[in-house]
């Protein structure tokens, strides 16, 4: 499965972790990946220790596009 591309800008209000969160989240539910969406978010609140960290978890199942780089 090809993963869907959420892009923000790091430097913005969009690159706020839970703006690209809720991204990731939606762009998941369309596709009807309600289990990975979830799973995704029980990492990044409990697991993740950095902005870097939440980024990498999300990355595994979106691509994550930053505009600002």
């Amino acid at each position: 499965m090809n993963k869907v591309e959420v892009e923000f800008h790091s430097n913005a209000e969009s690159g706020n972790v839970y703006f690209v969160l809720g991204k990731c989240l939606a762009e998941l539910r369309k596709q009807h990946r309600i289990i990975d969406a979830n799973i995704m978010r029980d990492r990044v609140y409990n697991t993740a220790k950095s902005y870097k960290g939440a980024l990498a978890i999300m990355n595994e199942y979106v691509e994550l596009k930053d505009l600002d780089n």
